[in-house]
């Protein structure tokens, strides 16, 4: 892994898992992984999963986010592509992965 990647990570909490130890967990499964960590660039918690709301929706939020698939070669995946369900998420990701990899 080169030292100027940036990561992103979606993590799913819990009533016991608070946002400082989900936090070193991340950080902790990075580090195995040999990731060097310079920063939190920024963490953000929400309830459920990232969505957008109905006017953001009809103004054409996921064919603007679509449109930016490759750029900077950076890719978008997961629960804001495809709504937060497994089936869903994996059918994206084999579509994310057949039209650019």
């Amino acid at each position: 892994m080169a030292y100027n990647d940036l990561i992103t990570v979606y993590a799913l909490g819990n009533d016991e898992i608070d946002e400082s130890k989900c936090k070193a967990i991340v950080e902790e499964d990075l580090r195995r992984l040999g990731a060097k960590i310079n920063r939190l660039h920024i963490h953000k918690s929400w309830k459920y999963f990232p969505h957008v709301d109905s006017e953001t929706m009809a103004e054409g939020f996921y064919d603007k986010l679509e449109d930016l698939q490759s750029v900077n070669n950076t890719y978008y995946g997961g629960e804001i592509m495809s709504f937060s369900s497994i089936e869903q998420c994996i059918a994206y990701s084999k579509y994310l992965v057949n039209k650019f990899f």
